[in-house]
């Protein structure tokens, strides 16, 4: 799955395999951080990279992750179905069909995650509307009157 994609698409993968494959040695943080990442890109329109840019912010703070338990249901796509998928167009097609399904089976966990994003992005500086899903992002930089706004694609 190697791609050369300024939004980094393949975030949705890492996403939608950490909330697909936890227990065992898996830490609650991973579990945490995959949840966000689909919740971002599915319902928000974030791209792999501004998902990234909320997971490096999130990493800042310590939190007490809740202990998550998985959904009761088997999934009808998996990583392997995204790899059987021809390369392009298709697999990426593929690749969002199989986070939605993931994100769709966490639906006992939606609004602590919602709830979540609200309070905590919003502590890390990135700043809340009701536009959209109810956000969008502006990142301030450390170094005074610099700042990046990032809009979810095909919000406006």
């Amino acid at each position: 799955m190697s791609k050369n994609d300024p939004d980094f698409i393949h975030q949705l993968a890492v996403d939608a395999y950490g909330a697909q494959h936890l227990g065992g040695v898996t830490r609650s943080i991973t579990t945490a951080f995959a949840l966000i990442g689909l919740y971002l890109s599915v319902e928000c329109g974030y791209t792999g990279k501004q998902v990234q840019k909320a997971h490096m912010e999130l990493a800042k703070r310590r939190h007490d992750w809740p202990r998550f338990e998985p959904p009761h249901q088997t999934y009808s796509l998996t990583v392997f179905d995204v790899l059987r998928a021809e390369p392009g167009k298709k697999r990426d097609e593929m690749l969002k069909a199989w986070a939605e399904e993931v994100w769709k089976s966490w639906e006992h966990y939606h609004d602590w995650v919602r709830t979540f994003c609200h309070q905590w992005l919003h502590r890390s500086l990135f700043v809340f509307s009701t536009f959209g899903c109810g956000l969008f992002s502006v990142f301030l930089h450390k170094k005074a009157s610099k700042f990046s706004i990032f809009i979810p694609s095909g919000k406006i």
